[in-house]
């Protein structure tokens, strides 16, 4: 669906100051160290547990505002604020927040006093109309257990954009990972050409699997009968190089899965379990 109601962008963006708060207030500065939400969903297999105890129900009414951080969208954009989500789930790795804004801007704070530490600005093109609201839901982090913890780009940051790009980013600076396809990024290849900028976009954290990275996409899957694929693919975390892609849409009679009844969606990206991984869809298959 491609409209938003008026405001939309504004209540959900008001959400930032409680998304981070109820982390940066673990009930003190040394339990934040000792917290760690380093995945998307708390675990490679989307749990959303944590087995955090300094919040309780007998102390939850004592919690008192730690910080706050702006990230400054509103201004940034003008009109196009209205048409965004802020849905995103922030991260906490190396005593870091990390999270994106709707636009792609991946911002990197001190988790015990929200000091900004970096900034990154993937630069959307201007014309860009996402078939949703302009969502980033997500960002992931992977260690490079093959160089030292030292080296640039040890620890990557990676981003999907709305633009369908993958970047790799050092988790130390924010600086892009150049050894990471172009320039620390690459371009998802649409098996359709898109109509418009937007209607092959990506919102959703990334997935590390054995050392695989994985993206999904989402579709403008209303427009058109013949609409870019929803394809999965498989980078190398290192070079950006393809592993493998899959595509969810049985396209032959034999591709049909044979399973009781339907699978229905539960999560909105890839969660890895035992090695493998176990992507959602966005309509029961």
């Amino acid at each position: 669906m491609r409209g938003a109601e008026p405001g939309r962008g504004q209540r959900r963006n008001f959400g930032i100051a409680m998304l981070l708060l109820a982390v940066a207030m673990l009930s003190s500065a040394a339990d934040a160290r000792a917290q760690t939400w380093s995945v998307y969903g708390g675990d490679t297999a989307g749990t959303r547990y944590s087995p955090a105890t300094g919040i309780t129900k007998a102390n939850v009414a004592e919690l008192r505002v730690a910080w706050t951080y702006h990230t400054g969208d509103a201004a940034r954009h003008g009109a196009a604020f209205t048409r965004s989500s802020f849905e995103v789930t922030p991260i906490l790795a190396a005593g870091k927040l990390v999270f994106c804004t709707p636009f792609g801007r991946v911002i990197a704070l001190d988790a015990t006093n929200g000091h900004e530490l970096w900034v990154f600005d993937p630069v959307l093109p201007t014309d860009l109309h996402p078939a949703n609201d302009a969502i980033c839901r997500g960002v992931a982090v992977w260690h490079d257990a093959t160089v030292a913890a030292e080296a640039a780009c040890a620890d990557r940051v990676f981003l999907g954009t709305n633009d369908a790009r993958l970047i790799a980013l050092d988790l130390a600076t924010g600086k892009p990972c150049a050894g990471f396809g172009s320039n620390g990024e690459i371009t998802l290849p649409p098996d359709v050409p898109p109509l418009y900028r937007g209607e092959l976009h990506i919102d959703s954290a990334p997935t590390l699997v054995n050392d695989v990275v994985v993206v999904g996409s989402a579709v403008d899957d209303m427009s058109r009968a013949r609409a870019p694929s929803g394809t999965v693919f498989a980078f190398d975390p290192r070079t950006g190089q393809k592993r493998w892609n899959f595509d969810p849409v049985p396209r032959r009679p034999d591709d049909l899965p044979r399973l009781p009844g339907g699978t229905v969606a539960v999560s909105d990206r890839p969660a890895a379990v035992c090695g493998r991984l176990c992507p959602p869809t966005r309509r029961a298959i």
